[in-house]
């Protein structure tokens, strides 16, 4: 799928595309070792074609993210947890940042400080 876009971004030098991975990619996660390796690949993935396409005008950017409310995580609440709506909201303001971020700054908080 990515290739697929990717020439379209290329021919008109520019384009965005967001990868979502997750923060179980950071650092292995027993009993979840495929899934954080899944998501650890997305993350490297993704930063190496940011690295061969920037140039191109063309963003590609990861999103490591911690606990989001889904049907997946059961709907989990807590005090750091976002909702779809809340994470994807605050995630787009970081979409210039870099090659990789968490997408909201309490989720950057937990990585610099080694919550996880």
């Amino acid at each position: 799928m990515t290739q697929l876009v990717l020439k379209n971004m290329e021919s008109r030098r520019r384009g965005l595309i967001l990868n979502i991975s997750s923060g179980a990619a950071l650092r292995p996660w027993p009993l979840y070792s495929l899934y954080s390796a899944s998501k650890a690949f997305v993350c490297t993935f993704s930063k190496a074609l940011n690295v061969e396409y920037r140039d191109k005008g063309i963003i590609i950017q990861v999103l490591t993210p911690y606990s989001v409310s889904t049907p997946m995580t059961k709907y989990v609440k807590t005090r750091m947890t976002k909702t779809a709506d809340e994470f994807v909201k605050e995630s787009l303001k970081y979409v210039m940042i870099g090659a990789e971020t968490c997408g909201c700054l309490v989720y950057e908080i937990m990585v610099i400080s080694d919550l996880f």
